[in-house]
């Protein structure tokens, strides 16, 4: 994984602009310690921080550039299947570098959209050709890569992380409606629109046309998941010795690199089929597995059967403490939970240890219908989640807050999708591409590249979401049994037998609530108890306070509501005041 800067003017670039680029670009350099390159030309420039991980050599650093051809290329991620395409277009090793090098080959020759649909892995990159006097800026199908832009009228930047443009902006300011969209309903990173007013995120799955001239852009969908897929015939049985085949492929391809390996291991199913698929693809990698302090975390462990040396982390407010600021600050944005904080520990010990590499489970529950909230008994509760009507309980938000306009309401997503799709795969389709997996991809990119770390999700993967798509729903859910991913589970008891694979879902985090009524009650009412957050407008503040005094454990079962008014207020700290 690496940073990207990319700075487009209707002018010639003058030397306090160029200034600024080379201050930006340097705000990356926690994405790409290993080099450090920028190419200026009259109108733009093209910056790239490199995370050596595929060919360490010199040959690879980026941005590329063919002078013959007047093209230029930088992109952040992995192409696991660089080698597939090679030997599809017949490059031999010594013909290119790394996955990059020989992707930027592959567009020069044949073209960005003839190419760009046959890429797997992670990915978000900016290919500019000259002699046609355009650019394309991309990201990957599920949005694994980050990738942020300005579009103003004189000039466009487009850029890894939200720091880097900050100083572009004449002045920064908060966008109100994502403000609701987050206090309110809890839903982040689910839009184009980011915290900052005037800057945006490329959404998953496109890409935008920029005229390098005229600063016209147009914003396309280069990849949409597919739900007419033609249904299996397969039985169960043989469903499932299919997706065996395909995770242990797409495993496969996961582990290429040239650089030192870890997987992260929680409690449940997702972690151990990953563990398991290591094996089974003969890999040895190192472990990581939080704690939090949780004494119940200890029995899940010891059920799951792993051969691979493990490290646990532990967390506890002293670490939160020590971490949370820097957390913060290279989010860029607020964040849902305490458990980002925790990941920044984790992710601090591994580079410490020498890894560069980290694999993680995240996609399953999503792609395969594992989630309790897609079964039938809860899609009354699932649907009130959506709309933001569980949150909007509580009599302190200020009224003006509520009367505000949303950024993107989850009502109007699911009034868009298409016709014919049941009910349980709406819910996943919404929790994979706007409700859940883009805010865990957003924090995960920034919690592990605060750290010089790469974070792979194999099981996020067009492959599984296309299988998937093809069997039958009661392959993946089961109403009667009151538990989802049954084919996951299938997969799994032959190893690990029937009481782990198919034991309920365990939604276990950190420690979140009991932290915040106790250590860290007094750090709680000092933020959000000050003058400093009442002038935000977010809340009444004498009803607030009544509400905050009148918390204890039994009255608070959920605390996802006051972390979010938390790190909202730290967040304006930090980037606003």
């Amino acid at each position: 994984m690496c940073g990207i800067l990319f700075l487009n003017s209707s002018q010639n670039l003058n030397s306090p602009e160029k200034s600024k680029f080379k201050r930006s670009i340097k705000l990356l350099d926690h994405r790409g310690p290993d080099n450090n390159d920028i190419f200026f030309t009259e109108k733009f420039a093209l910056g790239h921080t490199r995370l050596s991980i595929i060919d360490l050599s010199n040959k690879s650093n980026q941005p590329f550039f063919s002078k013959n051809d007047k093209k230029y290329f930088a992109i952040n991620g992995e192409i696991i299947n660089y080698k597939i395409l090679a030997n599809k277009y017949n490059y031999n090793d010594e013909d290119y570098g790394s996955d990059s090098d020989l992707v930027f080959k592959l567009f020069t020759k044949y073209g960005f959209k003839n190419i760009i649909n046959e890429l797997e892995g992670m990915f978000a990159g900016i290919f500019i050709d000259c002699n046609k006097n355009e650019s394309y800026i991309f990201r990957d199908r599920f949005g694994i890569k980050p990738l942020y832009y300005i579009n103003s009228k004189n000039r466009f930047l487009a850029s890894s992380e939200i720091n880097s443009l900050l100083p572009f902006l004449d002045k920064v300011e908060i966008f109100k409606p994502v403000v609701k969209d987050f206090i309110l309903d809890g839903n982040i990173d689910h839009s184009s629109n980011t915290f900052f007013n005037n800057i945006h995120q490329l959404r998953s799955g496109s890409y935008i046309k920029l005229e390098l001239n005229s600063q016209k852009i147009n914003i396309n969908k280069w990849y949409e998941p597919g739900f007419s897929c033609p249904a299996s015939k397969l039985s169960f049985d043989d469903a499932t010795e299919n997706l065996e085949i395909i995770l242990k492929e797409i495993l496969e391809q996961n582990y290429i690199s040239d650089v030192p390996l870890a997987i992260n291991l929680s409690e449940g199913i997702d972690s151990t089929l990953l563990s398991f698929l290591s094996e089974l693809t003969n890999q040895n990698p190192y472990a990581y597995s939080m704690k939090y302090g949780l004494e119940e975390l200890d029995e899940y462990y010891k059920l799951q059967s792993i051969n691979f040396n493990r490290e646990f982390i532990e967390y506890d407010y002293l670490s939160f403490l020590e971490h949370a600021k820097d957390v913060i600050r290279h989010q860029g944005q607020p964040f849902t939970g305490m458990f980002t904080v925790a990941y920044s520990i984790l992710y601090q010990t591994s580079k410490a240890a020498g890894y560069k590499v980290h694999l993680d489970g995240n996609g399953i529950d999503e792609i395969f219908l594992g989630y309790d909230k897609y079964l039938r008994k809860n899609s009354k509760t699932f649907n009130k989640s959506l709309s933001g009507e569980i949150y909007q309980n509580y009599d302190f938000y200020n009224k003006d807050l509520i009367n505000s306009p949303n950024s993107l309401t989850i009502k109007n997503i699911i009034s868009n999708l298409p016709s014919g799709i049941s009910e349980k795969r709406k819910a996943a389709f919404i929790d994979l591409f706007y409700l859940k997996i883009p805010r865990v991809l957003r924090f995960n990119d920034c919690v592990s590249m605060q750290h010089s770390c790469e974070l792979r999700v194999p099981f996020l993967d067009h492959r599984l979401l296309d299988f998937s798509n093809t069997l039958p729903t009661d392959y993946l859910i089961s109403d009667t049994k009151g538990m989802g991913k049954l084919i996951i589970r299938n997969i799994l008891k032959k190893h690990f037998g029937e009481k782990f694979s198919f034991s309920k879902k365990r939604y276990i985090q950190t420690n979140q609530t009991n932290l915040l009524l106790k250590e860290m009650n007094n750090l709680l009412r000092n933020t959000l108890l000050s003058d400093r957050f009442f002038s935000r407008n977010i809340v009444d503040p004498y009803k607030f306070k009544t509400h905050i005094n009148r918390l204890n454990e039994k009255n608070l079962k959920n605390s996802y509501y006051l972390w979010r008014l938390l790190s909202y207020e730290w967040w304006c700290q930090q980037f606003i005041d």
